[in-house]
């Protein structure tokens, strides 16, 4: 869970383990490569038609995502801004990891520029 976002990023419940997350595990293996991404957007809309009590939002859909990445259960899962797709070759992964990497790095300059500005408020 992330500080100050408990509700919308706390672990998986069971529904979203056992129903959701095969589902979604599913649907990513038809979207083969990057010209074959499916938004977030889509893949709610397309859950909560078929399953409306699941009401999947897109936070929880990233959660599922991050979790589906992390055990390995399907491999090179990528994302770009055009959506979620398994990578078909090593220049897909490598560009995702890029992406991610480059995302990362300009949170920790937020995180650095917060702790410059603390440490000017306390002079």
């Amino acid at each position: 869970m992330l500080k100050n976002y408990e509700e919308i990023t706390k672990e998986l419940n069971e529904y979203e383990k056992k129903t959701l997350y095969p589902l979604i595990i599913a649907g990513l293996q038809r979207h083969q490569g990057k010209d074959k991404a499916i938004t977030g957007v889509e893949i709610c809309k397309a859950i909560n038609s078929k399953l409306p009590a699941a009401k999947l939002t897109g936070v929880r859909l990233r959660k599922i995502v991050q979790a589906i990445r992390m055990t390995g259960d399907l491999f090179n899962v990528c994302s770009t801004s055009r959506g979620y797709f398994v990578a078909e070759n090593q220049q897909e992964i490598n560009d995702c990891i890029e992406s991610l990497q480059q995302r990362i790095d300009q949170q920790q300059k937020i995180v650095n520029a917060l702790l410059w500005q603390q440490r000017q408020q306390a002079k």
